[in-house]
């Protein structure tokens, strides 16, 4: 089956089991690949955001981002570059929780610069009720949305 991982990098898979001979000709696998750009200091945005994503019936998500619970002390920025860049490789949608309170000195803003070397379309996610998005989001010029789980589901289905 290991001739099938390209398939399941893009996001759909089908696989069916055979009853006679009992291989498998298909399974329908449909997943959407994310990483959510976030500071540990406002892990409760985070936490929200990806109980949102997660609630979609249409298909499932899978989180590339790096939990708090899995952070760790590197050497220096290009070793965490590299870290983030790993990470994201394999995404199709990249993630910002665009509130006023997002630190400008958290890694943040390393994600986003990893993510457009990438080639990745930024999701800038608006808190409801908020106009207001932090300077150094603006300059990587995302597509905003907002924080509905309508909209996130949409922005998804693409």
């Amino acid at each position: 089956m290991w001739h099938l991982i390209p398939a399941a990098i893009i996001g759909h898979l089908i696989l069916t089991r055979d009853e006679d001979s009992g291989f498998y000709e298909k399974i329908e696998l449909d997943y959407r690949r994310i990483y959510v750009c976030h500071s540990f200091y406002d892990s409760r945005s985070y936490k929200q955001l990806i109980k949102k994503l997660k609630l979609s019936e249409d298909f499932k998500i899978w989180n590339h981002s790096i939990p708090e619970h899995k952070q760790r002390k590197v050497k220096n920025d290009e070793e965490l570059r590299a870290i983030f860049r790993r990470q994201m490789a394999g995404c199709t949608y990249v993630f910002v929780y665009a509130n006023s309170n997002l630190p400008q000195k958290s890694y943040v803003k390393m994600e986003l610069e990893v993510a457009q070397e990438l080639g990745k379309t930024i999701y800038a996610v608006r808190p409801k009720g908020t106009y207001y998005i932090p300077q150094f989001i603006k300059k990587f010029d995302p597509e905003y949305i907002w924080n509905d789980i309508r909209t996130l589901q949409k922005t998804l289905g693409r």
